[in-house]
């Protein structure tokens, strides 16, 4: 398994969510052949997700006063993690199968409430009324490839690492593996912030 960097048509968009104030992080792996049970080889991806952000945060990001460097601390242990299915994934917010938006839906989990309520609204450019929705079905298609037919995810136990913590505070945690077959890939997902 190796990291390696989204397709340009999957940055662009991972750029716009970003410009948007999105805060969820995508980790992408490119994946081995000789893979080990559906379970531990995304624990393994979880890792190494965590561990790579681990050491973007201790090289780009200074907490405190003393511009000292926030340190996030990795369960090595990693084993509360649950194979989940695609509407569960989605949450409430969003009906996978008619790819239609419940604005009603005051449940604050899934991959659709991360990606469209991040702590000080998405804020897409244009402004346009619906861009925050038409943002996140190409982020579907483009980042996620659909989630396609046979994509497998696991959601992760967010107690797991230090990282978690700013988002006990107020917005909340997230933490999925997601593996895309076809491509060989698999992305790691997490989210966790504050104000």
């Amino acid at each position: 398994m190796q990291q390696i960097n989204f397709p340009t048509g999957a940055q662009e968009i991972l750029n716009r969510y970003f410009n948007a104030l999105g805060v969820l992080e995508f980790i992408l792996f490119q994946v081995d052949q000789n893979k080990s049970s559906l379970k531990d080889f995304h624990r393994v991806a979880a890792m190494n997700g965590l561990n790579s952000l681990m050491k973007r945060e201790n090289t780009e990001r200074c907490w405190g006063p003393d511009n000292s460097s926030f340190l996030t601390q990795i369960e090595l242990n990693l084993r509360e993690g649950n194979e989940v299915f695609v509407q569960s994934f989605m949450g409430d917010s969003f009906d996978a199968k008619t790819q239609l938006f419940n604005e009603s839906s005051e449940v604050s989990e899934g991959f659709a409430f991360a990606f469209l309520n991040p702590p000080y609204s998405l804020k897409v450019s244009g402004g346009a009324v619906g861009a925050e929705h038409e943002l996140f079905l190409n982020f579907l298609k483009e980042v996620l490839s659909g989630p396609e037919a046979g994509a497998k995810m696991f959601s992760w136990n967010t107690e797991s690492s230090s990282y978690f913590d700013a988002g006990r505070e107020w917005w909340g945690c997230f933490f999925w593996t997601l593996e895309i077959p076809s491509l060989s890939r698999i992305i790691v997902i997490v989210g966790s912030s504050t104000d």
